[in-house]
């Protein structure tokens, strides 16, 4: 994701930034930016208008991500995930990192108990290999097709290993 931030703001700057911008949208990788940017970036209406581009409204206050519900979040996640053949449905405040080509970590930081769903292009097996912390109340794990459901505890982070 690439946000005005700092970072962003410090990208903008390198006089190369809006052609690697450019070939990256070109070559189809999905780029999330916030309005801000967007505003930054006025002018190069090829990268404006691309369809590989999604600009998110928080004007000015990024915190307003953490407002958006799970049905705003979902085609958000699945246009980011779509190159690698994922989707990831699960509500705001739950985070999905993903580690070589086995792993995956979902953390629930909020203050009650989710369902999640992890959608993967292959699955024979999964496995739980980490719970944080280790007195977390119930992290349950299970998978049917491609499909990995997760119900995962308040303020809770959970290692999977899949095949």
């Amino acid at each position: 994701m690439i946000s005005p931030t700092p970072r962003g703001v410090v990208a903008l700057k390198d006089p190369g930034f809006t052609g690697i911008l450019q070939r990256m949208l070109d070559k189809g990788t999905p780029i999330v930016i916030t309005d801000g940017l967007a505003k930054r970036l006025a002018g190069q209406q090829g990268i404006l208008s691309n369809k590989n581009l999604t600009v998110l409204n928080v004007q000015g206050s990024p915190k307003a991500l953490l407002k958006l519900t799970r049905e705003e979040l979902k085609p958000i996640r699945d246009k980011l995930l779509a190159p690698l053949g994922m989707k990831f449905d699960a509500p705001n405040r739950v985070e999905l990192y993903l580690f070589g080509n086995n792993y995956f970590v979902v953390e629930n930081v909020n203050d009650e108990a989710v369902q999640v769903t992890l959608d993967l292009p292959r699955l024979s097996s999964v496995r739980k290999a980490l719970t944080l912390p280790e007195d977390a109340g119930s992290v349950e794990v299970s998978a049917s097709g491609t499909t990995v459901k997760i119900r995962v505890s308040p303020r809770t982070l959970v290692a999977v290993e899949y095949k």
